[in-house]
C-alpha cells in the first residue's frame, strides 16, 4: 500500500484511514485490522475494521481484440452499463500489456481490465479509505492492512502496511463556550442550515443555530488540544504509551530497543528491564537474554566445575530407587539427601513403630559426624489416584494427610514418576512419595536430617541393628591427634538416646578398630564385627551381646591355613530360615593379577553354620563371587533376603566402564552358583555403596552417587539449572566410554586442566560460562549473525569478570545411506544405485566371459566453519570416516 495515513477526527472518538492500492488488479481485496497496544500480525489478529474488493465484474475473452485496438465498442459500453457503470463519450482506452492488461480512463475514474483464467476481470480503485468509530479517547490504535487475492484468500503480510493514531475525545468545548455567552446570543441564534447541505451533517447540527455551529470550528480544535494534553499522563505508562516513544523510555534506563520485535514485545522487554538488571549474572537471566535477542533455546553451563582441582574428590550424595513387581527399577530425578560423603555405606533399620531410620556420615560445619533421618508411612484410599494424576492436591487429599499428622498447603504440587507420585510442598519444604499398593496407596516421607553426633571429631561408617526394643548404632571415630581409629556407639530405648560409649566395653585390647558391622540373631543376641589392627596387619574380629553382658572378642578363623584377608568394610546379615546357615558375611579383597603391581578387587563371602558363638570351627570355607570381567573391580557388597527367602547380592562394580550398582541372586550355596549379574544403575556417573531394604514388601535401594542435580526454577519456569559440583576431579578412565563421549557436551562432568588461552575453543576455566545454543532451522549466515548479536548483548548482563563462550548445537540435515526405510522420501535419504557394467562379452562356442562391477559413491559431509580431515582412504579397511558429522543413533558403516 502507498500513502497510508491514519488521522484522528476533530469530532473525537474516531480515526480516519486513507491509502492507495497501486495494484488493485493484482491484490483487489483489502482487510483492515485493529488492535490496542501493538500492531495486528495476521488477518485474524485483532478487531476487523473494514474489508472490500476492487473487483467489479467479468467479461468474455472475446473482447480482447477490440481492447487491443483501443476501441470502446457499444457492446463493451453496454457490459459496463449492465453492471451500473456509465462510461462517458470521453472515456479513453489504453493498452498496458497487449492481450493481457488494459486501462480505461473516464474523467477521474480509472478502471483496469485484466485477463484472468479464461475471463476478463474489471477492477476499480477498491477500498481506499475507511472510518473507525466509537473509539476510546486518549488511546493509541494500531492498524494493519492485509491485501489479498484468490479464493481461498491469499493474504500478503507486509509490515510496511501499518499505521497508528491516537483517538482524541470530545469534551464539548464549543458547547461550553456557547454556555459562557450572554443569553441574548442564545435567543437570536436561530439561523438553521439550509436543506441543500449534505446529508452527512450530524443530526444535532441540523437543529443548531449559526453561531453554535461556528463555535464548533475552534471548539473541535480545543477538544483535540485538551485530549492530547490529557494523553501526556500516559507517557510514563508502558502499557499505554505510543509504541514510537518506547525507545525514549528505554534510553532513560540504558535499555537498547530491539526493533525486530513487535511493539508488544518491546513493551514486555521494557516492563521487565528493571528485573533483568537486578538479576544480571544469573543463569535464568542469561538464557532469557539469548531467547529475547535470537528466539533460540539455550542452556548455560559454568565450567568452573570442569576444572581439575587436586583436593576435590567425588561428592557422593544419597539417592534412592525402587523396584516394582515386574523387577524394573525407577529412575530418580532428585537425590534423597545432599548430605554428601566421599565413601562409606549408610545403615538402615526398621523400627518397631513402622518407621525406618537411615544413618550416614556427612560433613557439617567442618566436621564429620553421624546424622540420621526417619521415614514415616501411612496409607490412603485408591480413590485419590485421580487427584494425584491431575497434578493437584484436592481438599479431600489434604484432609487425609492432616488426619495422619501431616499438613499440606494449597501450593503443594504432584509429579508422577512411573508407578509413584512425588508430592512437593515447597511452602513447608516437605516431600512425600506415594506408591501404588495392591489395594491402597502407600505414602512415604523422609523427615529432615538430624545429628546423632555433633562434636569436633571424625565420626564415620555407621552400622545399626534393633535388639528387641533397643536400637544400637556403632561407628568409626578417628582421633586426629593419635592418628588412630576406634569404635563408639549409642543406644536408643523408649525414644531416649544414651550417651556415647567407647569400644573398650566390648573389646579391651587397646588396638585400633574401624568398620563395624552388626546383626541380631533369632535368639535376640547382638553380633558385632569390626576390623582390628594387630601389629601391622588388619584382621576381622567379632563379639556378641546377649542383652546383659558382652562376651570375649573372637578373631575370624583362618581358611584352610590362609588369611581371610578381610581389609574392606564387611557386610553381615542373619538368615531366619532354619534350613539355611544363620550367619553370613561378605567383603571385598584384593587379588594380584598377572601384571606386576596390579590388583583387582573381588567379593568373597563366608557362612557360619550355627549361632554358637564359642564354636569357630563351623565357619565355611571362603567362597568367591563369580566374575565375568576379570579385569574389573567388585566392591562394597550388600545382601537382601527377598520375599522368597532368596539371597540377593548388590555391589558396586566398574565392569561396564563407570562405577555402577549390580545385582545377582544365589542359586545354589553348595556349588556357589549365582545368576548372571545385571546392572541396576547404568550411567557415566559413579554409583557406590548400595544398601537394599524393604518398605512394605517393596524393595528400595539407597546408594551414593556423584550425579548432577537438576533444579527447576519456581520463579523462572523455563529454566533448569544443573548442579555439576558433585562430579569431583578424577583421573580419566579409558574404559568409561560413556563418560568420555560426553566431552564438550552440556552434560560433560569430567574435569580438565586449566585453559589459559582466551578463545571460543578454550572453555575450562573458573571465569568461563558456556552458552549451548540451539539455532534450529536457521541458515549458516543467520546463525553466525545471531551468535554475534548474542555475544554483544549478553556481555551487558554478565559480571565483568565472566567470559562467555558459545557452543552451537545445530542439527544439520545429512543424507545417509540406509536399507531400513524402503519408502523413505528420496529428498531425505540417498537411494541405492547399482552400476552394472559388462566389460567384455565374447561368444566362443558355448563360453561366456564377462565381469560385473557394482559402483558406490562416497559422500563427504562437513560444517563450513569446522572443516577437518581429507577424503577417506578407501584402501584402508575400514576407512577412517571420523571427519563426518556425528549423528546420534548412526554408527560408522551403517
Amino acid at each position: 500500500m502507498k500513502d497510508l495515513i491514519a488521522l484522528p477526527h476533530y469530532s473525537g472518538n474516531r480515526i480516519d484511514l486513507k491509502w492507495v492500492n497501486p495494484l488493485p488488479d493484482e491484490y483487489p481485496g483489502i482487510r483492515v485490522m485493529r488492535r490496542e497496544g501493538t500492531y495486528p500480525v495476521s488477518p485474524t489478529d485483532g478487531i476487523l475494521v473494514d474489508e472490500g474488493s476492487a473487483f467489479l465484474f467479468s467479461l468474455e475473452l472475446a473482447f480482447i481484440n477490440e481492447l487491443d485496438m483501443q476501441t470502446l465498442s457499444p457492446d463493451l459500453q453496454q457490459k459496463f452499463l449492465d453492471n451500473e457503470i456509465i462510461l462517458s463519450n470521453s472515456a479513453k482506452l489504453l493498452v498496458e500489456v497487449a492481450g493481457n492488461k488494459w486501462k480505461i480512463i473516464d474523467r477521474e475514474q480509472i478502471y483496469l481490465v485484466r485477463k484472468n483464467f479464461g475471463t476478463l476481470g474489471i477492477f476499480g480503485k477498491g477500498l481506499i479509505s475507511t472510518v473507525d468509530r466509537n473509539l476510546k479517547g486518549e488511546t493509541v490504535y494500531y492498524y494493519t492492512l492485509f491485501p489479498f487475492k484468490g479464493d481461498p484468500r491469499e493474504y500478503i503480510i507486509d509490515f510496511h502496511n501499518r499505521t497508528s493514531a491516537m483517538a482524541t475525545a470530545s469534551y464539548n468545548f464549543a458547547g461550553q463556550m456557547m454556555d459562557l455567552l450572554p443569553a441574548i446570543y442564545h435567543r437570536y441564534d436561530v439561523v438553521l442550515p439550509r436543506p441543500l447541505f449534505p446529508d452527512e451533517m450530524p443530526e444535532e447540527d441540523k437543529k443548531r443555530g449559526q453561531l453554535r455551529r461556528f463555535l464548533d470550528i475552534p471548539g473541535s480544535q480545543l477538544d483535540q488540544l485538551f485530549s492530547c494534553a490529557k494523553a501526556m499522563f500516559n507517557l510514563y505508562d508502558i502499557d499505554h504509551v505510543d509504541g514510537d516513544l518506547l525507545t525514549l523510555l528505554g534510553q532513560w534506563i540504558g535499555w537498547d530497543t530491539d526493533f525486530t520485535l513487535e511493539i508488544s514485545g518491546r513493551r514486555n522487554e521494557l516492563r521487565n528491564a528493571p528485573a533483568w538488571y537486578k538479576t544480571a549474572g544469573l543463569i535464568p537471566n542469561a538464557e532469557a537474554t539469548i531467547k529475547r535477542v535470537s528466539g533460540w533455546e539455550s542452556r548455560t553451563k559454568e565450567f568452573v566445575h570442569n576444572v581439575f582441582i587436586s583436593n576435590r574428590p567425588e561428592r557422593l550424595n544419597l539417592w534412592e530407587r525402587q523396584r516394582n513387581e515386574s523387577g524394573l527399577w525407577s529412575e530418580p530425578t532428585m537425590p534423597l539427601s545432599l548430605n554428601f560423603a566421599y565413601e562409606g555405606r549408610p545403615a538402615i533399620v526398621n523400627n518397631e513403630d513402622g518407621t525406618v531410620s537411615l544413618f550416614y556420615h556427612t560433613l557439617k560445619n567442618g566436621y564429620w559426624n553421624i546424622w540420621y533421618k526417619n521415614m514415616h508411612l501411612f496409607k490412603i484410599d485408591l480413590e485419590y489416584e485421580n487427584d494425584l494424576d491431575s497434578g493437584a492436591v484436592s481438599v479431600g487429599l489434604q484432609q487425609v494427610f492432616f488426619k495422619n499428622g501431616f499438613s499440606l498447603t494449597q501450593n503443594a504440587r504432584v509429579k508422577k514418576n512411573g508407578n509413584e507420585w512425588v508430592v512437593n510442598d515447597n511452602e513447608n519444604i516437605e516431600t512425600y512419595t506415594v506408591r501404588q499398593g495392591s489395594s491402597e496407596l502407600d505414602v512415604y516421607r523422609w523427615a529432615p536430617s538430624q545429628p546423632l553426633t555433633n562434636r569436633p571429631q571424625v565420626d564415620k561408617h555407621p552400622a545399626t541393628a534393633l535388639q528387641g526394643d533397643k536400637l544400637w548404632v556403632f561407628w568409626d571415630v578417628y582421633n586426629e591427634k593419635e592418628g588412630k581409629s576406634h569404635i563408639h556407639y549409642r543406644t536408643r530405648t523408649d525414644n531416649m538416646w544414651s550417651v556415647i560409649k567407647p569400644d573398650e566395653l566390648f573389646a579391651n585390647t587397646g588396638n585400633e578398630r574401624k568398620s563395624p558391622a552388626v546383626l541380631v540373631d533369632n535368639a535376640n543376641v547382638l553380633w558385632l564385627f569390626w576390623l582390628e589392627k594387630e601389629g601391622a596387619a588388619w584382621g576381622l574380629n567379632y563379639n556378641r551381646y546377649d542383652g546383659t553382658t558382652w562376651g570375649s572378642a573372637v578373631s575370624f578363623p583362618m581358611d584352610n591355613g590362609n588369611d581371610p584377608d578381610v581389609r574392606s568394610a564387611p557386610f553381615v546379615f542373619f538368615h531366619p530360615d532354619d534350613t539355611k546357615p544363620p550367619v553370613w558375611i561378605f567383603w571385598a579383597y584384593r587379588v594380584q593379577t598377572a601384571i606386576p603391581d596390579q590388583v583387582h578387587w573381588q567379593i568373597a563371602y563366608r557362612i557360619k553354620q550355627s549361632i554358637d558363638f564359642s564354636n569357630s570351627a563351623d565357619w565355611s570355607e571362603i567362597k568367591i563371587l563369580p566374575k565375568v570381567n576379570q579385569n574389573s573391580d567388585d566392591l562394597e557388597p550388600a545382601v537382601l533376603l527377598n520375599t522368597l527367602g532368596e539371597v540377593e547380592l548388590f555391589w558396586s562394580s566398574n565392569q561396564a566402564g563407570s562405577w555402577s550398582i549390580w545385582n545377582s541372586k544365589l542359586i545354589d550355596l553348595i556349588t556357589n552358583d549365582w545368576e548372571n549379574a545385571v546392572p541396576v544403575t547404568g550411567n557415566p556417573y559413579s554409583q557406590r555403596d548400595p544398601l537394599p531394604f524393604f518398605i512394605e514388601k517393596k524393595v528400595s535401594l539407597i546408594y551414593r552417587a556423584n550425579e548432577s542435580v537438576i533444579y527447576s526454577n519456581e520463579v523462572y519456569k523455563a529454566t533448569e539449572t544443573v548442579d555439576f559440583r558433585f562430579s569431583g576431579s578424577t583421573t580419566a578412565d579409558t574404559l568409561n566410554t560413556a563418560k568420555i563421549a560426553l566431552r564438550r557436551a552440556f552434560g560433560d562432568f569430567q574435569t580438565y586442566t586449566y585453559d589459559t588461552e582466551k578463545s571460543n575453543d578454550d572453555w575450562y576455566a573458573r571465569d568461563t560460562v558456556g552458552a549451548y545454543l540451539i539455532p534450529g532451522a536457521d541458515d549458516d549466515e543467520s546463525v553466525v549473525r545471531k551468535r554475534n548479536i548474542i555475544a554483544g548483548v549478553l556481555r551487558k548482563f554478565l559480571p565483568v569478570q565472566v567470559r562467555s563462550v558459545f557452543i552451537l548445537q545445530q542439527v544439520d540435515n545429512e543424507l545417509i545411506y540406509t536399507y531400513n526405510i524402503p519408502d523413505a522420501d528420496p529428498q531425505q535419504f540417498i537411494g541405492e544405485q547399482m552400476v552394472d557394467t559388462i566389460l567384455t562379452e565374447v561368444y566362443r562356442r558355448i563360453t561366456d566371459s564377462y565381469e560385473d562391477k557394482a559402483g558406490f559413491r562416497w559422500i563427504r559431509t562437513w560444517h563450513p566453519e569446522h572443516q577437518k580431515g581429507v577424503l577417506p582412504d578407501l584402501n584402508i579397511t575400514p576407512p577412517d570416516l571420523s571427519f563426518r558429522l556425528f549423528i546420534k543413533g548412526i554408527a560408522e558403516g551403517e
